[in-house]
């Protein structure tokens, strides 16, 4: 059944009441995403100490909630990637969401026109590719191996492991 907290009609004069009223500040959750184990859903939520937003990983039944990944060592296998700033490394650690494989353990990041690969927990991340042109509508394979995407109307596949990339078509269109 549904449960009910009263019987009456809230009014715009209770809402608005200057004493009683509803306090309408602070953030809705963003970013909410269920597990593929279903127990569990990833949420936003910005770190006031830090300054940064903070991927969650929140137990459904409970609502206990820990950090999804250790963004420190995201951000220090970023940052240890040539053509990568610091600032850029800590920007890459604290995105709102993340594309992730179908096992959700690593998440392909479209930053700067270029791919990057990183497995959760890992010392270092992996660029998928290094062009100038921009790259656009990425997706996994069904088993995590390769990554597709357009660049310059072509569509391209790269491997994750090697990051070997190959174009499938070649005429723009």
């Amino acid at each position: 059944g549904i449960a009910r907290a009263q019987d009456k009609l809230l009014t715009l004069d209770e809402l608005y009441d200057p004493t009683r009223g509803v306090n309408f500040n602070g953030r809705p959750p963003t970013g909410l995403r269920w597990l593929a184990d279903g127990t569990a859903y990833l949420q936003t939520k910005f770190d006031p100490p830090t300054l940064a937003l903070q991927l969650l990983k929140v137990d459904g039944l409970t609502g206990t909630a820990a950090p999804f990944f250790d963004a420190a060592k995201m951000e220090a296998a970023f940052a240890a990637l040539p053509g990568l700033s610091r600032d850029a490394a800590r920007e890459i650690a604290h995105l709102p969401t993340y594309q992730m494989n179908p096992a959700q353990t690593a998440a392909l990041i479209n930053y700067a026109n270029d791919l990057f690969y990183y497995q959760f927990g890992s010392s270092s991340a992996l660029r998928l590719t290094l062009s100038p042109d921009a790259e656009v509508g990425e997706e996994f394979s069904p088993d995590a191996r390769m990554v597709s995407f357009v660049r310059n109307n072509n569509l391209y596949i790269v491997e994750v492991a090697t990051a070997r990339e190959r174009a499938l078509t070649s005429d723009g269109a």
